[in-house]
């Protein structure tokens, strides 16, 4: 058994984030040796019956509706239980578990919660990388499968709810939760993968993004703010521009008053970027779902620096959801693809 898994007497010092979630992954692997025949205490899958799934198991498998539907175990039941528990406990403390806080951040629904859960058993628990293998019929497939998330959660397959939570408009691709593996496999037979970041988020330690680290400034709360900036800051969908010509100046005045205003700043400093060379594109929508998941306001700056097509994607973080303050140099740029913020 994965040593994440707390025992009894080790319940209480674990967060109420983890211990809802490690509850939700006992409950899965439940419901899968089941399906399978098994008990949970299946460590090795040749004696279950060989590397690769048996006909008979895979009629049976394929044959059930919902395999949650052999879960009815009093040992199952208990976990249901205490993942109720778990949560009452959250609502009574008034904080919402994170896999609440994640579907308000990113608008998830219940199917795209649920999704995402089958997603994250494998980057917890290698019981699971075990289980997802022998299931594809591969063991180099250790990642659940398309076919297999609908499988364990009832969903018709071809139906638009299942679909539409899978494709590049659903919430888990379009804020970067994860991504699908396996791609030249035919649809159901893809792999899902949840980032390391929406993992930890789940467990109750949200960081940022491992690729973000090294182009990031620790703010400087100790200058003086800018008068106005943090209230034009949050109100909700406008950005802010301040034109300063001293970088470093602008933007501890910017992380002060954000600060000031009981927002924590993410200073994305493209002057670490670009010396770099990183794919600002990209760590604009890395930048723009962290900001999310962790409440924080985002500066970026200084803007002089982005090339007239990389500008352009600056809309990948307006009207997000979270404050962001912009700076450079020169003065705003007007540019018709983009609304003009408020300026400084």
């Amino acid at each position: 058994m994965s040593d994440l898994i707390p025992t009894s007497e080790e319940v209480e010092k674990y967060s109420v984030d983890r211990r809802y979630l490690l509850a939700q992954m006992e409950l899965m692997f439940d419901i899968l040796s089941a399906a399978l025949g098994t008990d949970s205490n299946l460590v090795d899958l040749e004696q279950a019956g060989g590397p690769y799934i048996t006909a008979e198991k895979a009629k049976a498998i394929a044959a059930t509706e919902r395999m949650r539907s052999y879960a009815l175990t009093p040992r199952s039941e208990e976990l249901i239980r205490q993942s109720q528990q778990i949560e009452a406990e959250a609502q009574l403390a008034g904080t919402p578990l994170a896999i609440e806080r994640l579907a308000l951040a990113t608008g998830m629904s219940e199917t795209e919660l649920e999704i995402i859960l089958v997603g994250v058993a494998a980057e917890l628990d290698d019981r699971f990388e075990r289980i997802f293998g022998y299931l594809n019929d591969n063991l180099h497939h250790n990642y659940p499968s398309l076919a297999l998330i609908a499988k364990l959660w009832g969903y018709d397959p071809i139906s638009a709810e299942f679909r539409l939570a899978l494709s590049s408009g659903g919430a888990i691709f379009l804020h970067h939760l994860g991504e699908i593996v396996w791609d030249e496999q035919p649809f159901l037979s893809r792999g899902l993968k949840i980032y390391d970041v929406v993992v930890n988020f789940l467990l109750g330690n949200p960081s940022l993004d491992a690729e973000l680290v090294s182009v990031m400034t620790e703010p400087e709360l100790g200058a003086s703010p800018i008068e106005g900036l943090g209230v034009a800051a949050t109100k909700a969908g406008s950005a802010c521009y301040v034109q300063g010509s001293d970088a470093s100046r602008v933007a501890a005045q910017i992380c002060k008053s954000l600060n000031d205003v009981a927002w924590a700043p993410f200073f994305y400093d493209l002057r670490k970027a670009v010396a770099k060379r990183a794919d600002v594109i990209r760590q604009f929508d890395l930048l723009a779902r962290d900001a999310r998941l962790l409440s924080a306001a985002v500066v970026v700056g200084p803007i002089d620096l982005l090339g007239p097509e990389d500008l352009a994607h600056l809309d990948k973080l307006m009207d997000r959801g979270f404050p962001l303050v912009l700076f450079g140099q020169k003065e705003w740029p007007s540019l018709g693809y983009l609304k003009d913020p408020v300026t400084f």
